[in-house]
């Protein structure tokens, strides 16, 4: 995990003093995520600073790298977990250094290079004969990449902080996207989308994708290199499906631990944490740490202890029992500003706060391993989505069918789209639909990974990342790996039910290596409900109710908030929010405010904010950070 902020001339005019100022600066502002080492590299139309965390490799994984005619220069920001077999495969000179095997491969194979890579990137490659560069993500989106373009320059970062310190690019929302192109005020409408970054004229590189940059005419193009394929396995035995994912399993855990530096695991108790816990402590000593908050206390935090006991595993313990209950504004402004997003809540709070009581114990971790992203592909949400319980995968197919024609109102025109928010999605016609978009998925699970896609970027991908990052630390999610993913995606329409309902091809796949076979038997649970409460909105609702003013203040004190948002329409709507029993647009009002607030806290000349108790007020620094051994 490193940090990338690089500024780029477009057209004839050079590069000037001020402008690797900038880069410097760009740099600063996300040093967190490359305390070990700084690199410089400056020429005529290119400033590029990279900040290295080592964990992989020595001197020889300095950055960026060059190849031996000095034609091309790559910053990467990640991990190749299958370096050594590509360098193998092509004969490629030995290194330790698993990212250097771009620097070989890409004058060798250019973008094919891309599609061979197992791991989590986002890549810098600038062809200096050509004068052209590539932006490129891997298929997930794991790692940020983001740019700007403002007059002939283009800025280029791994954070939007980093973009905001140039003082060129402005942390200004887009208003009018928010409010109408995306999924961001309801769940239940909006746009599927994996390029969100909720500010004017800032762009993300897309998961899976290249961003392709004519520096000498400013001409910018996309295309994606990675596609998926979904229902395209043979119908066969379930139990082949599930040896087979047992073995890519078992392989993405040891692609995870691969690292020279301390590892540590973060374990809820569910069974996406428990089966990387339980594979990954066949390879090295680790510490688990697990939140005991009041929505985990009489859920997955025994689960946690019991799991880590029939381990072996030492567990750390986070409890934010009182804490989040005395949540306050420096606490949010702490979320908000290491997430760069108002897309957060409760569960990001308990895991900054989970990484901090690991700092704060003691715990030297380098790499974090997480059990994100297994839901989204194994049929996690199936259970939950299904109308008909009793009806099983019929009732969950059901619920997709109805999303999707939401989602495809979103995308007629408008007059067509007024109508439709006033039918019944399933008095539409389907065959219909289609005809108005043709891309839209007939297979309505095909639609339900197209979501999924887009959540992992919005949400997983892009709180994992910055949440490790504000402690100098890399976060890994085991299940996100493409070959496990691929297997997962394969399984034909025909064996879905019996595979993908509520997990099961990973509840099987890992039942026999479990101390406890009842752990992979735990059902899924709401990470923020427990007994029907919203403890989890509680401690949001407390927050409005003691900050709000201040928070909406905040909210409205920045060029464009206060231009959009009506402060005492605010106060009058966070009244009747907190009131109402059902809380029935907590988190739209929290969301709007939140994005409001990242103005203030993202600009260029806010204060940066570090992590811990002199940021976060009284509460995080009180925090317990037990260990159990």
């Amino acid at each position: 995990m490193c940090g990338i902020a690089a500024v780029f001339s477009l057209g004839d005019r050079p590069l000037v003093l001020a402008d690797r100022g900038t880069a410097a600066a760009m740099a600063d502002a996300q040093r967190h995520r490359g305390p070990d080492s700084a690199s410089v590299n400056d020429a005529t139309h290119s400033a590029m600073r990279f900040g290295r965390l080592t964990v992989n490799g020595g001197p020889d994984g300095e950055q960026p790298f060059t190849d031996p005619t000095g034609r091309w220069l790559i910053a990467v920001n990640g991990e190749i977990y299958n370096h050594a077999e590509l360098r193998r495969r092509h004969r490629l000179p030995a290194s330790d250094a698993d990212c250097r095997v771009l620097a070989d491969l890409v004058p060798l194979l250019g973008d094919a290079t891309f599609a061979q890579l197992r791991g989590m990137f986002a890549a810098v490659i600038l062809d200096s004969r050509e004068r052209t560069l590539r932006l490129v993500r891997d298929p997930f989106g794991t790692k940020p990449l983001f740019w700007a373009v403002r007059g002939d320059r283009l800025y280029v970062a791994s954070e939007l902080k980093g973009l905001f310190a140039s003082g060129r690019v402005a942390a200004e929302p887009d208003w009018a996207d928010v409010l109408t192109g995306s999924a961001f005020l309801s769940a239940r409408r909006g746009v599927l989308r994996d390029d969100v970054t909720h500010f004017r004229d800032v762009h993300t590189v897309p998961p899976g994708a290249i961003v392709t940059v004519d520096l000498a005419t400013g001409a910018i193009g996309s295309r994606r290199y990675h596609s998926w394929a979904i229902g395209t396995g043979p119908v066969t035995e379930p139990e082949e499906y599930v040896d087979e994912y047992r073995r890519l399993l078992r392989r993405a855990v040891d692609r995870a631990c691969l690292s020279d530096a301390p590892v540590t695991l973060l374990l809820s108790g569910g069974i996406d944490s428990v089966a990387v816990a339980a594979l990954a402590a066949e390879h090295r000593q680790l510490t688990a740490w697990t939140v005991l908050s009041a929505s985990t206390q009489d859920t997955d935090y025994p689960a946690a202890v019991r799991a880590a006991a029939g381990l072996g595993l030492p567990l750390g313990t986070a409890d934010t029992r009182t804490t989040e209950q005395a949540l306050d504004l420096a606490d949010w402004c702490w979320v908000l500003r290491t997430t760069e997003t108002p897309l957060a809540g409760p569960e990001q709070y308990y895991k900054l706060a989970t990484l901090h009581a690991a700092r704060t114990a003691g715990d030297p971790y380098t790499v974090v391993l997480t059990g994100q992203g297994s839901d989204e592909f194994n049929g996690g949400y199936s259970a939950g989505f299904a109308h008909d319980p009793p009806g099983g995968w019929d009732g969950f197919l059901d619920a997709l069918r109805l999303g999707r024609q939401r989602h495809a109102l979103d995308r007629l025109p408008g007059a067509t789209r007024a109508l439709g928010e006033h039918l019944p999605e399933q008095w539409l016609n389907d065959d219909w639909l289609r005809t108005q978009i043709p891309d839209l998925p007939s297979d309505p699970y095909e639609y339900w990974i197209t979501a999924m896609r887009a959540g992992l970027q919005q949400y997983n991908c892009w709180h994992e990342d910055r949440m490790a990052a504000a402690f100098s630390a890399e976060s890994r999610p085991v299940f996100l790996d493409v070959d496990l993913v691929a297997h997962a995606l394969s399984v034909p329409p025909e064996l879905r039910p019996d595979l993908l309902w509520d997990k099961r091809i990973l509840r099987q796949a890992i039942t026999p290596l479990l101390p406890d076979p009842a752990l992979a038997d735990r059902p899924k649970g709401a990470f923020h409900l427990q007994a029907g409460q919203r403890i989890g909105q509680a401690a949001i609702v407390g927050l409005l109710t003691r900050h709000g003013d201040a928070l909406i203040e905040m909210a409205t004190a920045g060029p464009t908030g206060s231009r959009v948002l009506a402060p005492s329409a605010l106060r009058t709507g966070l009244a009747t929010v907190v009131a109402d029993p059902d809380l029935t647009g907590l988190n739209s009002l929290l969301r709007l405010l939140s994005l409001g607030a990242l103005e203030t806290l993202l600009s260029a000349d806010s204060p940066s904010a570090v992590p811990g108790p002199a940021v976060t007020g009284a509460g995080a620094g009180e925090l317990i950070a037990g260990v159990q051994r």
